[in-house]
Order: structure tokens, then C-alpha cells, then sequence
């Protein structure tokens, strides 16, 4: 009689682990919206208060990818669990450095410089925009980028002068008040504002 039960335990046990282990994927998962990088740092965001250099950033469950490579202000790469991503941060460009096409621009160099000792191998958080596509045509990441310790990178390089603000085609989510930190940067002198005509 008992043995008639056996396969319904046995199953009853299988089909419990998988519900557990479906429950731990999307728990784990569900409050990453982009990225991971090994085991999750947390992250509180702030959207009116854009560059934050405190320690609230262990509140919230954000993922983190490790910098690899700065390509040069506006880009850089990341290790995205084994596999190398590029990524164009969203919302600034900096002087052209790399395109063999062009000559180096005013404060490239600089702004490069920059973008590598804030970012390279670095943890940092990449959100995404809806109002954007995923992926440029040379196929990198579209992202905005926070640093561990909560400082918002695509500001950061606008407010010190190494960036313009940039918007392609579509409005984008920060585009007010990027365009008013370029603004204040100009006025300033700032970086490429003094250096460049």
C-alpha cells in the first residue's frame, strides 16, 4: 500500500523544488533590470538629486558589472558575466580620441583621461531608458552609468567640463537636467568651455 504512494512523494518533492527554485531565479532577478556582476551591491536611486556621493547605495538590490576597458569619455566595457559588453553612456558626448577618421578633438585627451580614472575597473550600475533603443548601430549598450558610491557618472562628466550634453533623436530621461548642468558648466568656463573655441 505505502509503496503506491511513492511516486506521488516523489513527485510532490520534485515539483516543490522547482517552484523554490523558480521563486529564488525571479527574486534574485527581478531587481536588476539590467545588469549583474557576481553578487549584487545595492543601490538606492535618486532621480532629484542626481550625483550622490554617500553610502545609501546599500539599500536597494542593483547589480553591478566590472569597468575592463575606457575606450575614451563616452565609452567604455564591461565584464558582463564572462561575456564583454561596450558601452555608449546615454546623454553626453565627449571629444572625439579614437575614430581614425578624425582628428583628436579639443580636451579628448583629457576627457578620456578622466572618464578612465573614474570608471576603469570600477563596479558600476547600468540603467537603461525606454525613451531610447537598447543598442546603438554599432550595436553597444545605450546606458546611463552610477558608480558604486552613488555618483552618477554622465553628470559628473558634464558638470567638470569634459562633455556636452547630447540628445539623438528622441528626448531622453535626464535630457532637462543635463542640458541645464552644461549650461552652469559653459558659463563656468569648465573644462572644454575655457580650453576649446
Amino acid at each position: 500500500m505505502a509503496k503506491k504512494y511513492i511516486p506521488f512523494v516523489v513527485g510532490f518533492f520534485f515539483l516543490l523544488a522547482l517552484v523554490f527554485s523558480c521563486v529564488y531565479v525571479v527574486y534574485t532577478q527581478g531587481n536588476t533590470h539590467t545588469s549583474a556582476y557576481n553578487t549584487p551591491t545595492k543601490v538606492t536611486p535618486n532621480k532629484t538629486s542626481l550625483v550622490r556621493t554617500d553610502a545609501s547605495n546599500q539599500k536597494t538590490n542593483f547589480v553591478f558589472y566590472r569597468v575592463i576597458s575606457v575606450v575614451d569619455g563616452d565609452t567604455f566595457q564591461v565584464n558582463m558575466n564572462g561575456k564583454i559588453e561596450t558601452v555608449r553612456v546615454l546623454g553626453i558626448d565627449t571629444p572625439e580620441t579614437v575614430d581614425p577618421k578624425q582628428p583628436v578633438g579639443c580636451y579628448g585627451k583629457q576627457a578620456s583621461q578622466y572618464a578612465d580614472h573614474l570608471l576603469y575597473q570600477k563596479l558600476v550600475r547600468l540603467e537603461t531608458d525606454t525613451s531610447q533603443d537598447d543598442r546603438d548601430v554599432y550595436g553597444r549598450l545605450l546606458r546611463y552609468v552610477w558608480l558604486e558610491d552613488g555618483t552618477f557618472f554622465n553628470e559628473k562628466m558634464l558638470r567638470e567640463g569634459y562633455a556636452r550634453e547630447y540628445t539623438f533623436i528622441h528626448p531622453y530621461y535626464y535630457q532637462t537636467e543635463f542640458t541645464k548642468i552644461a549650461q552652469e558648466a559653459q558659463t563656468a568656463k569648465r573644462g572644454l568651455w575655457g580650453a576649446c573655441r
